[in-house]
């Protein structure tokens, strides 16, 4: 999945998930998810990492809620 036009930041709030709720289960800080959706985060190796915890969530997230 691509960052393209806040992609996350709407998948999450068409769910009703906070940033907490997110960071919890990546286990990143809220601050550094806000800014990764608000693409603010300057360091790419950490873009990297916290895109593919999301796209994991993401994905777990939709197979549990279609079951």
């Amino acid at each position: 999945m691509e960052n393209n036009d806040f992609f996350y930041t709407v998948w999450r709030k068409q769910r009703e998930l906070t940033l907490k709720d997110v960071s919890d289960y990546i286990h990143i800080s809220v601050a550094n998810l806000c800014r990764f959706e608000r693409k603010k985060l300057k360091n790419q190796k950490a873009y990297e990492a916290i895109k593919k915890k999301y796209d994991s969530y993401i994905q777990e997230y939709d197979t549990l809620k279609k079951n």
